[in-house]
């Protein structure tokens, strides 16, 4: 399999992509940007990853971590076939370990054939570590500046999300809107 078939875009075919489980650290890509993130920041993320970043597909599995004291944020998800909610304590690591819990590497590679590791936590790096050894492909999401080493030294591949403040996403819109306004006004 080559590297172009694993990193394929969100609106591959089915026959395109690689089944793919995906561990998400919600709590991990929210709160990197903002520490006082809202459901319309989660939900706003959550069309993001999937629509524009790797996208889900229709034999995808997704696992949604979040510590108890976030599950505020299942409010802004929809539900959808596949896709679990595993909660953790309040801790550190509450979100990481639920997720742990969940995922089997050896058991999870009889079904798909990559694990996609959307945090940049070392937790995360005996389970990158174990799913290679299963023969699946582990791809690491993580948001810019927010990657363990050992974590991206087990991963297949690695993937860095910028950070963009609130205010630059506001000023970027802004921009762009003048200059659809004025592509259509000419």
């Amino acid at each position: 399999m080559t590297s172009a078939q694993i990193a394929t875009p969100a609106n591959a075919s089915p026959g395109e992509r690689p089944t793919t489980v995906h561990l998400i650290d919600l709590e991990n890509h929210v709160f990197a940007t903002d520490h006082k993130a809202t459901v319309r920041d989660v939900a706003n993320w959550w069309e993001f990853y999937c629509n524009e970043a790797l996208g889900i597909g229709p034999n995808d599995v997704v696992f949604l971590g979040v510590s108890v004291k976030n599950l505020w944020m299942k409010k802004a998800i929809p539900w959808r076939k596949n896709l679990f909610w595993v909660v953790g304590h309040a801790g550190p690591n509450g979100a990481d370990q639920a997720i742990l819990a969940s995922v089997y590497p050896p058991h999870a590679a009889l079904t798909y054939r990559r694990a996609v590791v959307v945090s940049g936590d070392g937790a995360f790096i005996n389970f990158a570590v174990r799913a290679k050894q299963a023969g699946m492909i582990v791809q690491v999401v993580a948001v810019e500046g927010n990657l363990h080493p050992n974590l991206a030294k087990a991963a297949s591949i690695r993937t860095t999300i910028r950070r963009t403040s609130r205010r630059q996403k506001e000023i970027n819109t802004s921009r762009l809107e003048a200059v659809h306004a004025a592509s259509f006004a000419a």
